[in-house]
């Protein structure tokens, strides 16, 4: 058998044979790949021989634990493998690092691929908890301890607690009392979560440094609340007053917790840790109580590789250092972190306690040895040089200038900028396939406003616009896949992440984007039971538990599930719908009862109709996501024991109330399987990368909270103070000056700048970043104050080229290339007096057969055609067979015209659209100048692609579309005709979705909005092309209007009209209902007011040069005769189907 050589990482020469080691990995620079690799490394040693299961492996989430395991297997496998096939050409050159595979070699790699249901990967609680199980004997421990869930045996043990000693103890009592003083506004509810988050956190309670001994004592503090007029008096008399409160209640229910955990055999995750670091500790009466437990443990494991552990704490810490460090020299510990990427201290992670232990086991020097025990990766194999040498340039350390550094925490510094890899083949590409030099990193740089109401929305647009350029417009451009012949593929929406700061302006940002049309998704997002679905389960459950209690039907009542509006809910008790509703509540109880909750949740979702509701009334996929996913989770819960309904109801609200972020049932699942702009928080984002990373958010708050801070001015110190603030606890900082207070900010800022670095470094091609200028009042501070310090160095010193980092100057007037305005107006965005909930109690015996067939939500395309329900937008209305053009006297013979069609009135429609400035057209002597502005010839060329119209129908287009833009129009109500290009941009809007419901007879026009019908024959939907307001103040009125590209034999006014009248006499009554609705006019006032009526303009025909109304068509019914069409629309069905006179 020959051996064969096989490459591996250079970097594991560097590595010391001896000792423990510590690998500093930054973002990008291929951590999993080394880890990966130092396996196999160890395995190969021949001077140590070693089995796979002596090398303990440990990360900090299952998700890493199953794609290491999966890597280091396919490693051995591939390795094993190569040598097999005994082809030495595949061996890499003998001068590049590399393991020499021989039969001995193989032997070992072959016994761990056989052995590999052996290796030891795990997570720390995972390892734990094996420890804890196989060493219960030892360990003194029950062998069938019981893992449950720690704030569901918090809220048990608080309970009793407050029932049995809190109200009998009368200094517990005074305690519990003067928290809930009504001067001071204090709720049993805050006093729960304050005592769980401590709890919880791993941190303890410090009494406040600035609290007056006066108030230390129960009676006195109570007596002082009495005496104060203000809350804020008692706040500023004693800060810090609610942390003691909360330092006293909460050793009763702690004590509680450990009583029942020993009685029991319970323990949580957290005890997990805790326990084992008990087990290996000796007793202070036995000296070597622990070591049969140690010695076991150290003859299993040779060596221990902690991935991720800058994201460790100081129980962890003691475990591993207890095992392979203290009082042993035959093992070794690989230390493998980034101490820049330490963002999790709100799950209990310390960056300071890896700082302490990389220090103890790995000291620095200067020695310049060709290995070493602290080696650091140095190449980025993520992102592009171009990229690589741009966030460079940001994070670049200045010595002697903290204030122009991005760190300013002086024990974590940017000291070993990573270089690009030099065999990359990261290369971005035009759709041509051509290489281009766009800058790696955008920033758009708004240097004015005081707020967020300025700074935000600017950098939204913006934002927004360049994601629909970088999906359909000019910023299209290709990156490296190797999957594809070519070697490379556009990017799609997929490849696009947009980071926030919270899960609020996550949410926020898929509002925004989901409004402009661009698809997107929430990854791994959490806050399941967050979410306002799960406000809407617990109360059903909590009104189908008790029918009987007025409050809370009423509050089951305003949900989703029966979409009561409030203005009825004073009456509905004693109305018919009423009864009906509160007999089904005690229907689905008598279910309940019999514990089939499988049946009870289906018999919900049927009964209530809440899943089709979702879907007519358009709010959108998370909203049926949710209460899907929370019905399911609640069925299989029930499924775990004799549950009853009040079981199910506590466990809810539990979960509410605050679940456990590492349970992933706390996920909300995706809501599409297409591409989509991947929406997350930075902080979800660390592992990540994406090839265009937009970041939104944290302008002004870095956290909120549990806060656990080190009080200390020396937070490395091992004896250092850790400390929890709570959500309902922060008082006990003090003002402004404190010590306190000081120590929190500056390590706020320290935790912002590793936050904002994991967010940057996410990026592979693009960057985009929001720069608030030194003149901004706002926008400098959060989590951008790092950010915002780097990027002034850069701007003013002006020394890197535009092909890295590029500045673009926002000004009042600036416009995005691909600036347009949104694409849906949804009835989201109608205002109140549009709400047209679906009251299912209103015909309850009705939905029965509605399940069975279907509501309808119909296109007007398809009532006109009797087809089947379309759910796009198209334009056939438009002649579907061409027609010949007719002689147009503004175009030579030897002008190219299209023929009439769907496609090419499609391609018109979309250039309307796509246009952001129509005045433009005003501002242009002739069409040959409008088409040369850049965004005009920009529209027609995407267009032209996009819709398959050629180029050469360009100048028709252009034409007929200058021409119409510049028409004066002679609108009702007015007595100077106006153009569509002098119309503001500001009062048009274009494409506004609306949903109408098909007319009935219990749909009483004069009565709405006031009345909430019920919608018995469906939905039809459409989008109106264009809607815009004309005139001043109380004398304005919105009009719409529809583009038609026919061609008609004669376009004067009562030709046109005849004509429409033929063809689109449904539509127009059905658009102008439409509008009245969503203006919420009621009355012939106000519809006289504010209405002023939809126009047909034949874009064929239009020109400045013809007469008055050429080519228009305008229909404007009085009162009356709008509300006699919607009655005919009732009494009469047959008048969808005929021609009815609108416009002549």
């Amino acid at each position: 058998m020959i051996s064969i050589r096989y490459e591996k990482p250079s970097i594991l020469n560097d590595i010391s044979s001896e000792g423990h080691v510590v690998i500093e990995a930054s973002a990008g620079t291929g951590k999993t790949y080394t880890l990966e690799h130092l396996v196999v490394d160890l395995l190969l040693d021949k001077d140590k021989e070693c089995a796979i299961e002596e090398i303990l492996v440990v990360t900090f989430t299952r998700r890493a634990t199953a794609e290491l395991r999966r890597r280091v297997r396919e490693i051995l496998t591939k390795i094993l493998a190569q040598y097999e096939a005994q082809d030495a050409s595949k061996s890499c050159a003998a001068d590049i690092p590399h393991w020499v595979i021989d039969p001995d070699g193989a032997k070992r790699l072959r016994q761990a691929v056989l052995g590999f249901d052996r290796a030891e990967i795990f997570t720390i609680h995972s390892f734990c908890q094996k420890l804890l199980t196989e060493n219960a004997f030892q360990n003194h421990q029950l062998f069938d301890l019981e893992l449950v869930d720690e704030k569901a045996l918090f809220a048990e043990c608080y309970e009793d607690i407050l029932r049995t000693k809190i109200s009998t103890d009368p200094k517990l009592k005074r305690w519990f009392d003067a928290w809930l003083h009504p001067k001071v506004g204090g709720k049993i509810e805050s006093l729960a979560k304050g005592l769980q988050e401590v709890y919880s956190s791993n941190g303890r309670l410090t009494r406040s440094e600035n609290m007056p001994e006066a108030f230390r004592a129960p009676d006195l503090l109570f007596q002082n609340i009495e005496a104060t007029t203000k809350a804020k008096d008692i706040k500023e008399a004693a800060p810090g007053w609610k942390t003691d409160i909360l330092g006293h209640l909460l050793k009763p229910v702690a004590d509680e917790m450990s009583r029942r955990k020993q009685s029991e055999g319970l323990y949580t995750y957290n005890d997990m840790l805790e326990l084992v670091g008990q087990s290996l500790s000796p007793k202070a009466d036995n000296p070597a109580s622990n070591k049969s437990f140690l010695d076991a443990l150290r003859q299993q494991y040779k060596y221990s590789l902690i991935d991720e552990f800058q994201d460790t704490d100081p129980v962890q810490w003691e475990i591993f250092r207890t095992i392979f460090v203290e009082g042993t020299n035959s093992h070794r510990l690989f230390l493998i972190g980034d101490p820049k990427q330490a963002i999790y201290k709100f799950r209990g992670a310390d960056v300071w306690t890896y700082l302490r232990a990389v220090n103890e086991i790995c000291p620095k020097s200067d020695d310049t040895a060709s290995v070493s025990n602290r080696v650091v990766l140095e190449h980025n194999y993520r992102s592009t040089p171009e990229m690589v040498a741009a966030y460079n340039a940001i994070f670049k350390h200045m010595d002697g200038s903290q204030e122009r550094s991005f760190f300013t925490n002086p024990e974590i510094t940017y000291e070993n900028p990573v270089e690009p890899n030099p065999k990359t083949d990261r290369v971005v590409r035009d759709m041509n396939d051509a290489p281009i030099t766009s800058p790696a990193i955008t920033a758009l740089r708004i240097n004015e406003g005081d707020k967020k109401e300025t700074i935000a929305p600017r950098w939204l647009d913006w934002m927004l616009a360049e994601i629909e350029s970088i999906l359909w417009g000019a910023g299209q451009f290709k990156v490296p896949d190797k999957k594809e012949a070519s070697g490379s593929r556009p990017v799609n929406a997929s490849d696009i992440f947009v980071l926030t700061n919270s899960n609020a302006e996550s949410r926020e940002m898929g509002r925004l984007l989901h409004k402009r049309g661009i698809p997107y998704s929430f990854y791994r997002q959490g806050g399941l039971y967050e979410s306002g679905e799960a406000l809407d389960i617990l109360a059903l459950l909590q009104a189908i538990a008790q029918p009987k209690l007025r409050a809370a039907r009423r509050a089951a009542y305003r949900t989703p599930f029966f979409a009561i509006p409030i203005r009825e809910l004073a009456d509905f008790d004693d109305s018919d719908a009423g009864e009906r509703a509160q007999a089904l509540l005690y229907e689905w109880r008598e279910i309940a009862q019999e514990h089939a909750f499988t049946r009870l949740f289906r018999k919900i979702a049927d009964d209530s109709g809440i899943l089709l509701r979702e879907i007519l009334l358009g709010r959108g996929e998370r909203a049926l996501t949710n209460y899907q996913h929370i019905l399911e989770t609640l069925g299989e819960e029930a499924s775990k024991g004799y549950k009853s309904l009040d079981d199910l109801i506590g466990w809810l609200a539990r979960k509410i109330e605050g679940s456990d972020g590492e349970d992933d049932q706390d996920l909300q699942r995706l809501e599409t399987d297409r591409p989509a702009v991947q929406v997350m928080t930075m902080h979800k984002s660390k592992g990540l990368e994406a090839e265009v990373v937009f970041i939104y958010g944290g302008f002004s708050s870095r956290n909120s909270g549990i806060t656990t801070f080190i009080n200390s001015d020396d937070p490395s110190a091992a004896e250092a103070e850790r400390v929890t603030l709570t959500s309902v606890s922060k008082d006990y900082l003090g003002g402004n000056d404190s010590p306190q207070k000081t120590r929190v900010n500056q390590q706020a800022q320290w935790d912002s700048e590793r936050v904002m670095y994991v967010a940057i470094t996410r990026a592979k091609s693009r960057l985009y970043l929001c720069h608030a200028g030194p003149e901004a009042k706002y926008g400098r501070g959060g989590r951008h104050e790092a950010l915002v310090r780097s990027l002034d160095r850069i701007h003013q010193d002006k020394s890197l080229p535009e092909s890295l980092i590029k500045f673009i100057e926002f000004n009042p007037g600036y416009v995005h290339p691909d600036s347009r305005p949104s694409k849906k107006v949804t009835r989201e965005d109608w205002d109140a007096a549009q709400e047209t909930d679906v009251a299912i109690t209103q015909d309850l015996p009705d939905w029965a057969g509605v399940r069975k067939k279907g509501r309808q939500l119909t296109a007007f395309s398809s009532v006109k055609k009797h087809d089947a329900p379309s759910a796009d937008k198209t334009h056939e209305d438009e002649p579907d067979s061409p027609a010949a053009p007719a002689p147009d006297p503004r175009f030579g013979a030897d002008t190219p015209m299209p023929w009439g069609g769907t496609d090419y009135g499609s391609f018109l429609h979309n250039v309307l659209e796509d246009l952001s400035d129509y005045s433009s057209a005003l501002r242009c002597d002739d069409v040959d100048a409008w088409l040369a502005l850049d965004e005009v010839k920009y529209v027609f060329e995407q267009r032209s692609k996009a819709d398959r119209i050629g180029p050469e129908f360009t100048p028709y287009s252009a034409r007929i579309l200058f021409d119409t833009l510049r028409t004066p129009l002679a609108l009702p109500g007015f007595d100077k005709p106006v153009a569509i290009a002098e119309i503001p941009m500001t009062k048009i809007a274009k494409e506004i979705d609306f949903h109408f419901p098909m007319p009935q007879e219990n749909l009483d026009f004069a009565r709405w909005p006031d009345d909430a019908p019920t919608i018995e024959r469906g939905w039809i939907k459409g989008s109106i092309d264009l809607t815009f307001e004309h005139g001043v103040g109380g004398d304005s009125r919105v009009f719409i209007a529809d583009w038609k590209s026919n061609f008609l034999k004669d376009y004067r006014p009562e030709a046109v009209a005849r004509s429409l009248d033929d063809a689109y006499a449904l539509q127009a009554r059905i658009y102008t209902l439409a509008m009245v609705r969503m203006l919420g006019i009621t009355n012939a006032q106000d519809y006289d007011a504010r209405f002023g009526g939809c126009l047909y303009l034949m874009l064929r025909a239009m020109s400045p040069e013809q007469p008055s109304g050429y080519g228009v068509a305008i229909c404007r019914p009085t009162w009356a005769q709008l509300c006699a069409w919607d009655n005919s629309l009732v009494e009469d069905p047959d008048t969808w189907n005929r021609p009815l006179p609108v416009f002549s």
